[in-house]
């Protein structure tokens, strides 16, 4: 068994996990242990606590720092997680898998337990997780009883957080275990629905906008309108000779 602790000092915390008796080293594989161990201790990896190895009488303690933040399981005591953080936490879990993966650690090293998943809201702002070479928990398990927490934790006012936890709790109940899917088929924002109109509901708002609107009518143009202005022309100067005709009479 392991001793889970955390160490408190005026300016630093850190969360500390140690060997509980002499035989529990000699349970790990030594080699393994070894190889995460160094790959934690000398990498910073994302998503996931940096370490920092000591001998205490003989025993390895493992030391993450955790300044500054909050356990997931003292965060949401009072109020549910809303979608946001929830898609942020899973997120931050599937970054500490895809590093884990990449350094060649073995996934069930990390902790799931919600009172190792750490929050902050500093520079280094989201979730962290705590890998640790003797921890050793199957995935599914880990994930069963993470996605069992959520659902306990959720806010209920939330319509997307409810698809979120709900989502992730069947998903993981079926053995599927890739984040990347949960994130990808959460529900979408229902879509703005238009009004649908009948042929004849067509056909009459058309007929009223050609009414309101009427069409605008085209002038006459050509031969007609060149003959109008000689058939005045030729009226006009017979009248003006008609006056002169009788001026001189």
């Amino acid at each position: 068994m392991l001793k889970i602790t955390t160490d408190r000092t005026i300016d630093e915390s850190y969360l500390v996990i140690e060997e509980q008796d002499d035989k529990e080293q000699g349970l790990q594989d030594a080699e393994g242990v070894l190889l995460e161990t160094h790959m934690l201790t000398e990498n910073r990896m994302a998503s996931l606590l940096p370490l920092k190895q000591n001998y205490i009488d003989g025993r390895i303690s493992y030391r993450y720092p955790v300044t500054g933040k909050t356990p997931l399981k003292q965060l949401y005591d009072r109020t549910g997680i809303r979608a946001e953080m929830m898609r942020n936490l899973i997120g931050s879990i599937r970054t500490a898998f895809q590093c884990a993966e990449e350094y060649l650690i073995d996934t069930g090293h990390i902790l799931l337990d919600p009172a190792y998943i750490y929050y902050s809201d500093q520079n280094d702002h989201g979730f962290f997780l705590c890998c640790c070479p003797l921890w050793s928990v199957p995935v599914q398990t880990g994930m069963q009883e993470l996605a069992e927490y959520l659902i306990t934790i959720t806010d209920h006012s939330d319509d997307c957080a409810i698809d979120l936890a709900y989502g992730f709790y069947k998903q993981i109940m079926t053995g599927d275990l890739s984040m990347d899917r949960l994130l990808a088929t959460e529900r979408a924002p229902a879509e703005k629905v238009l009004p649908v109109h009948t042929e004849r509901e067509e056909q009459d708002r058309n007929n009223r906008v050609s009414t309101v609107i009427p069409e605008t009518p085209h002038r006459k143009t050509g031969s007609l309108g060149v003959l109008g202005f000689a058939t005045v022309f030729a009226l006009v100067l017979c009248f003006t000779m008609c006056l002169l005709l009788l001026k001189f009479h």
